[in-house]
């Protein structure tokens, strides 16, 4: 019915982008390149221009405004697959799956005005995927996950805090159904937990040590054949957030709920080279924030992609335009924010 090559949810004919999902978590992260032919190579990279801003919702300096709290971010990503046997495959992944970057502008008159923090994170993935005669497959394998971050923070009283980098160990375990007839594929993805300790450096003084866990995660991919080359993709990721606090002396960020992030879209083969994605994904607004160091409330996003595929290319450049839900943090209230991404991904056949 359909012969797009590999096309499938949060990946071919669609990038990772913007770069947040939900809480502070990077992108939605796919297994499809594991479901790809041959030694193939995808290096993928975004560029996101949000615009998150608020006023002080108590009237202090006169309902002063926040001005944008968040500078443009990129990111880069490479993910390799090869077979081993006719039925056994390897992969490898190397991204950055958590990030955080607040930053209050001074002369504001905000009251967190030189405010800011900031998380960083790298993963890599190496990964096993084994095809049974049925259609039916499995795959999984370990992931070491190495964070750290750093806050600087002055209301109501100055404080800082710096925490060395943690790197962990986790896993990904997953199962797969394919009817390449029917363009059917169905995947569904666990990805453990991972718990991680800092050292800490609190106001320039060692301080010890404290714990942050980065959430478990489940994810289902679909996509079927509707129409000769026509797909319908789509998705859910539940993130278990509600496990996730940044708390040294001071709170810095927490969530009290899970997060769920929902995707439906369609791929169009336009001809032998080119092919067309929209997708929308939306993440529900409960009121789970994390506060003003991540004052947003939920989103929805809309991505278009275009692909072209030669012989042993695929090269896929992608627009998306996310609108961020309002949230109420503390003393500032959030609204009417946006944010703009752009990704391009290359993938090679060798």
């Amino acid at each position: 019915m359909i012969s797009i090559r590999s096309a499938t949810l949060w990946a071919a004919c669609l990038l990772p982008a913007p770069l947040w999902a939900g809480g502070i978590e990077r992108g939605i992260p796919s297994m499809a390149f594991l479901f790809e032919e041959g030694t193939y190579l995808e290096l993928t990279f975004t560029y996101a221009e949000p615009e998150i801003s608020g006023v002080d919702r108590l009237g202090f300096a006169g309902g002063a405004a926040t001005g944008n709290t968040v500078p443009p971010l990129f990111d880069a990503a490479f993910r390799y697959r090869q077979d081993l046997t006719e039925r056994l495959s390897f992969g490898l992944v190397y991204d950055h799956p958590l990030g955080a970057d607040f930053d209050y502008p001074l002369g504001t008159g905000y009251y967190l005005q030189g405010s800011s923090a900031g998380m960083t994170s790298q993963a890599l993935s190496a990964l096993f995927r084994y095809e049974f005669a049925d259609g039916v497959s499995v795959y999984g394998g370990l992931r070491v996950v190495e964070a750290d971050g750093e806050a600087d923070i002055f209301f109501p009283v100055p404080y800082s805090v710096r925490a060395d980098g943690s790197t962990e160990l986790g896993y990904l375990l997953g199962v797969a159904y394919e009817r390449p007839d029917y363009g059917l594929r169905v995947a569904l993805t666990y990805q453990s937990a991972t718990e991680h300790s800092f050292d800490t450096v609190e106001n320039g003084v060692p301080t010890g040590r404290f714990s942050a866990t980065v959430p478990q995660a489940i994810t289902l991919e679909a996509q079927t054949g509707i129409a000769p080359d026509t797909l319908l993709i789509g998705g859910v990721r539940w993130v278990e957030w509600s496990e996730f606090a940044v708390a040294t002396t001071v709170p810095l960020v927490a969530y009290e709920e899970d997060i769920f992030t929902y995707a439906l879209g369609g791929v169009r083969r336009l001809s032998e080279a080119w092919a067309a994605t929209a997708l929308w994904t939306h993440e529900p607004a409960d009121g789970n924030t994390g506060g003003a160091l991540d004052p947003t409330d939920g989103r929805d996003d809309l991505t278009l992609a275009l692909t072209w595929t030669g012989e042993d290319v695929r090269l896929t450049g992608a627009l998306t335009h996310s609108w961020i839900g309002d949230a109420e943090v503390d003393l500032g209230r959030f609204s009417d924010n946006t944010s703009l991404s752009g990704s391009l991904q290359l993938g090679i056949w060798f």
